[in-house]
């Protein structure tokens, strides 16, 4: 169990996913998909069944509720061996994240009062870890049983657990004193003054377990923030122990390490200097090339608030070569990471020497931040351009004949044709300071800038002209979420029925009689007797096979079944009836939500792991089925199982397995590793030369189980995305694209599409392994409108990152198949052609323009000027405008060849009409176009 808060920065999957789909849910968009695959093949083997998905059940709380008096009891009682049976039930309880557990009530008996005396108890080490995980829980609830715990004197004990010579002990007690704290200093300072530092650091030992150390440094970083700011001196005595911890390569130590760091620079003078002095500035932009977001913006947030102490403080960051880092985190990271690093900049801009600023332009920082001038966050903005000012306000006061040389690169960068725009921006922020910009400038340098823009703007193909310089990029439109389809939905099999003879009526018209069998069935499973045991399973399991009507699983529960199928699965010597059992928990837990809970409930999850060593193959591929079938839409129970080891066990299955092992191992995989939250990536790598096996099987169902995984993880951290590349599995999943079975094409074509989606050089690296002939292959093949879809998705992915890459897909000979596409396809898979061929002209050259004009994308874009999608057609209208001023550069005495192309296919009629629109996008872009035409005229 970990009680360490979740991140709380995004997953970098989801803003990706909603740069180039704006306005989709990310997890809405999985919900579907996984609900759309609930009836995904399970086996096919010599006899077929079926394996149903389930519906989450909320549990109900009756009983425990009347059971608590009978628990608070039993854990007052004198006997040891009571107090840990009814602490560990009552761990179980709380453990499996019961939406309303009785707390409350709980308080109300005094079972705190008893659990400051247990924890005092050095010779039951086990009762004290019972009780740990207890104490933890009651601190998530609320804020007022928190304060409980706190004003119990429980802190205290915990900080003596924190030397506990049990690992476990000391773990769990460090990660309750964290969680105590949080952000909440009220809770902070109790702890603080009763020494927990110390202890703390104590375990923060190069020879402590990894674990530990988690937690010591997770803890160290709650107690260390907070306002006001703890004292200078205790400051001191952590910092030695954060100059270790800064060289750990775990991510998690490394991110509350970087996050501990963020904290105390923004605190006083005295914390940024001993920062300086401790020498971590130089690691901390190294850390800046780290994998995962999760580092590198607590690694940022620190670099730039001691930037921001002063000019000695600056140049001790800038002496850790942080520029270049900067600079390349602006221009390919995520975007809340840019947005630090641009933070970062700019402190160095504000508080540097002229010396600094000179450095800063010198590592294409003006270039960066121009960058940042089109993104959609105000805030961030108006930061970019304070910092330009700051820049050119230096290059002004050291100008020589040729002028400012930071401003002459502004401009070259394209960067004073974004500023201009901004002029008339309705923040005022960035409105002033857009202004400014220009006032740092040479008189004479305005004039002419003011010359050319007053010229292009009483000109209506001046302003087309400024839009194409522009390059408006507002990628993606709203698309319907990512679903599988036709042939990439993987269908059940039907369930064969059993050849044996029932021992109790069935009749769907008379339900009533399997309900008064129970009382038998019952008797008959809890027979002493093996052969009755095993006939009576292998009725039962005819009885409960999904697909049948009115089950009745509660009255089996009801009725005692479960706690006995426990000690059957542990009959090593009755083979028969453990697979037998295993048949009809599988059927139970595929139900309902609250019958899988209830199988959870009696501990058979270590079992099911134990049976994946079994030397019996019908016996292990029942129980990976089972423990799939678990975990199958339920994070909860998905992470207990990972807890218990079952990855390992899984991925370490014997490479010679049968066929049936290998097609149930492959389905439970990627079972444990989808889901949010997303698993951590110590699991994924544990998975990951399994995947590499895996991939280059030849079977269909293992192929398509295997690609859905990877199409997962793809949507997942910064880290998982790297891993599948440096795994070189991607040219297998270009080459699988080709494909006989839908089934296994999509889900690869889906996880290469989240590949490119990443950013330039991951679109580089697929491009470079023939991504794109592959996907004009599906474009021009006969495949479901899905597939079409996530194709002509990709490619717009892939014509949104550089010129170079638009180059890549017009020589590739794609766009004349997406205008086809615009023509006859279904309306999904139009608006993704549409938006592929938008990104073309807005990053293509004029050549580039030209070939589009050529293969007819004018009167493509045109014909869906009617379409009832707003945002599709102010994309269209978009396009258009580029379009036409390129033509506009390229008129002879004929004038514009693209204006009378699009007056000839009935486009300007359409874009008349589109004047009076209720959308203000399609009506200013309506008419601009008119406004173009009248001035031709």
């Amino acid at each position: 169990m970990s009680l360490r808060p979740s991140s709380s920065s995004g997953s970098p999957s989801k803003t990706r996913r909603k740069m180039y789909k704006g306005g989709i849910d990310a997890e809405d968009s999985r919900r579907r998909r996984e609900k759309d695959l609930v009836s995904i093949r399970k086996i096919k083997r010599q006899t077929t069944l079926l394996k149903k998905r389930q519906e989450q059940e909320e549990r109900t709380f009756d009983t425990l509720l009347d059971a608590v008096p009978e628990i608070v009891k039993r854990i007052c009682d004198e006997y040891p061996q009571k107090q840990l049976e009814a602490t560990a039930y009552l761990r179980t309880i709380l453990t499996l994240g019961d939406p309303a557990p009785p707390l409350d009530d709980l308080v109300k008996h005094g079972i705190l009062p008893r659990f400051v005396e247990l924890l005092s108890r050095d010779d039951a080490p086990y009762l004290q870890v019972q009780v740990l995980w207890v104490i933890s829980d009651f601190i998530f609830t609320s804020s007022q049983h928190k304060s409980a715990v706190v004003e119990l004197g429980f802190v205290p004990l915990l900080v003596n657990l924190v030397s506990s010579s049990h690992d476990d002990i000391r773990e769990e007690a460090i990660w309750i004193l964290g969680n105590i704290v949080g952000d909440s200093p009220e809770f902070r300072d109790p702890i603080l003054s009763h020494g927990a530092v110390m202890p703390l650091l104590s375990q923060l030992q190069p020879h402590s377990p990894l674990h530990i150390i988690k937690a010591a440094t997770f803890t160290l970083s709650v107690l260390l923030r907070g306002i006001p700011p703890v004292d200078f001196e205790l400051v001191k005595i952590a910092l030695p122990a954060l100059q270790r911890l800064i060289h750990v390569t775990d991510e998690d130590v490394l991110a509350d390490t970087c996050w501990t760091l963020a904290y105390l620079s923004e605190g006083r003078m005295d914390n940024v200097q001993a920062i300086i002095e401790l020498g971590v500035c130089p690691k901390l932009v190294q850390v800046l090339q780290y994998q995962s977001d999760g580092v590198i913006i607590p690694a940022l947030e620190a670099l730039g608030n001691i930037a921001a102490g002063g000019e000695a403080h600056t140049q001790a960051v800038i002496d850790a070569n942080i520029i270049p880092a900067l600079v390349k985190v602006v221009r390919n990271g995520e975007f809340e990471v840019k947005k630090e690093a641009a933070c970062a900049i700019f402190n160095v801009t504000s508080k540097g020497s002229d010396e600094n600023i000179r450095v800063l332009a010198a590592e294409g920082c003006i270039e960066a931040l121009c960058e940042l001038l089109t993104c959609p966050d105000p805030k961030l903005v108006a930061i970019c351009l304070e910092g330009l000012v700051n820049i050119l306000a230096v290059g002004e006061a050291n100008k020589d004949e040729k002028g400012n040389v930071f401003a002459r690169r502004l401009e070259e960068c394209g960067g004073l044709d974004k500023i201009e725009t901004l002029h008339f921006h309705e923040n005022n922020e960035i409105h002033t300071r857009a202004l400014w910009v220009e006032l740092t400038q040479t008189d004479s340098f305005l004039e002419e800038r003011k010359s050319k823009t007053e010229e292009c703007l009483c000109d209506p193909v001046g302003v087309l002209v400024l839009l194409r310089i522009q390059g408006e990029r507002f990628i993606r439109l709203e698309l319907m979420q990512k679903t599988v389809g036709e042939g990439g939905k993987r269908t059940s099999l039907a369930s064969e029925t059993s050849n044996v003879k029932p021992l109790f009526a069935r009749n769907e018209k008379n339900a009533s009689s399997l309900l008064d069998a129970i009382p038998e069935i019952g008797k008959r499973v809890c027979d002493q007797y093996p052969d009755k045991q095993s006939e009576t399973h292998a009725h039962l399991k005819t009885f409960v096979t999904p697909g049948e009507s009115a089950l009745p699983v509660d009255e089996l529960v009801k009725n005692g079944i479960l706690p006995h199928f426990l000690k059957l699965l542990s009959r090593d010597d009755a083979p028969k009836l453990q697979i037998e059992v295993l048949w009809v928990i599988s059927d139970f837990v595929s139900t309902s939500f609250q019958h899988k809970s209830a199988v959870v409930e009696i501990g058979v999850i270590p079992l099911l792991i134990n049976f994946f060593s079994s030397t019996r193959d019908d016996t292990k591929e029942e129980a990976i089925w089972c423990l799939g079938g678990i975990a199958n839409g339920c994070p909860e129970f998905r992470d207990l199982i990972l807890s218990h080891g079952a990855l390992i066990a899984l991925c370490h299955l014997e490479p010679h397995s049968s066929l049936y092992i290998v097609r149930a191992a492959t389905w439970c995989l990627s079972v444990l590793l989808r889901g949010r939250p997303p698993v951590y990536f110590e699991q994924v790598k544990i998975a990951l030369p399994a995947l590499q096996r895996l991939i280059n099987e030849t079977d269909e169902d293992v192929l398509t189980d295997t690609c859905w995984t990877l199409n997962y993880l793809s949507e997942g951290p910064m880290d998982n995305v790297q891993a599948i590349i440096e795994l070189g599995v991607c040219p297998k999943l270009v080459q699988l694209l080709q494909y006989q079975s839908d089934g296994v094409v999509l889900p690869a074509l889906e996880a290469l599409g989240n590949i490119a989606a990443v950013g330039e050089a991951h679109t580089q690296f697929l491009i470079n392994n023939q991504l794109l002939p592959c996907l004009r292959q599906l474009l021009t093949g006969e495949y479901t409108k899905t597939i079409f879809k996530e194709a002509s998705w990709t490619i717009a992915v892939i014509s949104s990152w550089t010129r170079a890459q638009v180059q890549a897909v017009i020589d590739a000979n794609i766009i004349p198949v997406l205008v086809k596409i615009v023509y006859n396809a279904e309306f999904e898979v139009k608006k993704e052609a549409a938006c592929a061929i938008f990104n073309v002209t807005c990053l293509g050259s004029d050549d580039n323009i030209r070939v589009l004009a050529a293969e007819g994308c004018i009167e493509a874009l045109c014909e869906l000027l009617t379409c009832p999608e707003p945002k599709l057609v102010a994309i269209c209208l978009g396009g258009l405008l580029v379009i036409l001023a390129a033509g506009n550069a390229d008129k002879d005495e004929k004038g514009n060849v693209f204006a009378q192309r699009l007056e000839e296919c009935g486009g300007l009629e359409k874009v008349e009409t589109l004047q009076l629109h209720e959308n203000d996008d399609i009506h200013k872009r309506a008419v601009w176009i008119s406004d173009f035409f009248r001035a031709k005229n």
